[in-house]
């Protein structure tokens, strides 16, 4: 779920410099859990830009993180419930 938002969220990232964009990272877990960040130096601005509601970027949104992942989980939930329907 976590690489595929990751790579959701590179479409909506807002692009000025492409230093956010260029910021991204995939962190595998040893437990095979994986966390997506962005930021870290040249991109100190990653959380004021993703929690920054009303800006019209030119390319980009805010929440640019948060929606890929809240998309996916709505997905699996839907898939969820749809198999719970068939073995009822």
């Amino acid at each position: 779920m976590v690489s595929g938002a990751g790579t959701d969220s590179k479409e909506l990232v807002p692009v000025d410099t492409g230093a956010l964009l260029g910021s991204k990272k995939i962190i595998q877990n040893e437990d095979g859990s994986a966390k997506v960040t962005y930021g870290g130096p040249g991109a100190e601005h990653a959380v004021v830009v993703h929690n920054k509601p009303g800006v019209n970027y030119r390319r980009g949104q805010w929440q640019f993180l948060r929606q890929p992942l809240m998309d996916k989980k709505r997905r699996l939930d839907d898939a969820s419930k749809a198999v719970k329907e068939i073995f009822k």
